[in-house]
């Protein structure tokens, strides 16, 4: 028995035990390496293209983009109503129940009334008191603390009923381009249409102001933008043409 203890205690004998244990941890780390690997299962991406309203494209995806949690990505195709998502098929499978809950998501787009008045102001006596003024008095009477008293005149008034993402025209006067319903950060709806407004063919030949005005606006619904242009009438006489937009769903 000795004479075997003797022998463990060789030099050559420990470094053999030293080479068998490094051998032994290393087989164990190993193997623990290709049990986790077998573990690690890399998630399949599906790609698929889903149609939604264009009304509830931008809501969905944020939506969508709650529902993924880091698994995929959403992307719109660049086409309304269109979203690209990679996503694993357990997310598909939760897509369908998403979407109905938005109920009228596959429904057709709500409409927008678009109302403008195209109102000639000059200087003279305030007549915020007159009848036809009074669905706008409240926009007046904030033009009047800014540019001072004036006399108003309604020149024109025209509706323009428009569905959501599409394009609508009153007579060839105003023309309403794609609105669109959209959030701001804060939660606040708005509303982002291209609006072009003009003079009528043969009516206002000798108008002083811009024939054609194309601009984008957003605006909350009930709001009321006022766009300006003032022109000379006259030696002395200025006029200013205040184009009033107000839009309600």
């Amino acid at each position: 028995m000795s004479s075997f203890l003797s022998r463990l205690n060789s030099p050559f004998a420990k470094a053999v035990l030293w080479l068998a244990t490094g051998v032994a941890l290393a087989s164990a780390a190993f193997l623990a390496t290709q049990a986790s690997r077998r573990d690690f299962r890399p998630l399949q991406m599906v790609l698929r293209t889903y149609s939604v309203a264009p009304t509830f494209e931008l809501p969905i995806q944020l939506a969508l983009e709650d529902t993924l949690h880091g698994q995929g990505r959403i992307r719109r195709t660049g086409v309304d109503g269109q979203l690209l998502i990679a996503a694993p098929q357990s997310i598909h499978d939760q897509i369908p129940g998403l979407l109905a809950s938005f109920g009228n998501a596959q429904s057709e787009a709500p409409t927008l009334l678009f109302d403008v008045w195209y109102v000639v102001a000059t200087d003279g006596p305030a007549n915020l008191e007159e009848p036809s003024l009074q669905s706008i008095r409240g926009t007046l009477d904030q033009i009047v603390k800014v540019d001072g008293a004036k006399r108003f005149e309604i020149r024109r008034r025209k509706a323009v009923r428009v569905q959501v993402g599409a394009d609508a025209e009153a007579d060839p006067v105003v023309a309403i381009r794609s609105p669109r319903l959209l959030k701001r950060a804060d939660g606040t709806e708005v509303i982002a249409a291209g609006v072009d407004l003009g003079n009528e063919p043969g009516v206002d030949k000798s108008s002083p102001f811009d024939s054609r005005l194309k601009t984008r606006v957003e605006m909350v619904p009930g709001e009321t933008i006022v766009i300006s242009q003032t022109a000379r009438k006259g030696v002395e006489r200025f006029e200013t043409l205040y184009e009033l937009v107000r839009v309600s769903r």
